[in-house]
């Protein structure tokens, strides 16, 4: 997994600031900055689809009525298009990297991945 730096190299991604940011970390305070900024900006654009892992953050965007999905999602989603070829040594290097990952979260992926 390639975990990027400076996202503007890449073409099809579009760096976009929320509107509102003065008031931006009083609309959730449980929340940190970047994930306060998801929310708002996703229901500013009215997304499609918010990436989000922290149980808080996805409980604002539950009621938000956002469509939601996480990491673990993208990674499914991919292997499912023929992006990727296996999600096993991606969720071993999310482990490596720091991400908490409960051994039930593994072993549920992998059997939807066809890999367990």
């Amino acid at each position: 997994m390639a975990f990027y730096t400076d996202l503007t190299q890449i073409a099809w991604i579009k760096i976009v600031r929320i509107h509102n940011k003065t008031n931006a970390l009083f609309y959730f305070f449980d929340l940190d900055a970047g994930e306060t900024e998801v929310l708002i900006l996703a229901h500013e654009e009215h997304a499609d689809l918010v990436i989000l892992d922290e149980t808080i953050g996805r409980m604002y965007a539950q009621w938000m009525n956002l469509k939601l999905t996480g990491t673990i999602g993208v990674l499914l989603k991919a292997k499912a298009q023929g992006l990727i070829e296996k999600i096993a040594p991606l969720l071993h290097e999310l482990k490596e990297k720091g991400s908490w990952l409960s051994p039930a979260l593994v072993t549920k992926t992998l059997q939807l991945a066809g890999e367990a």
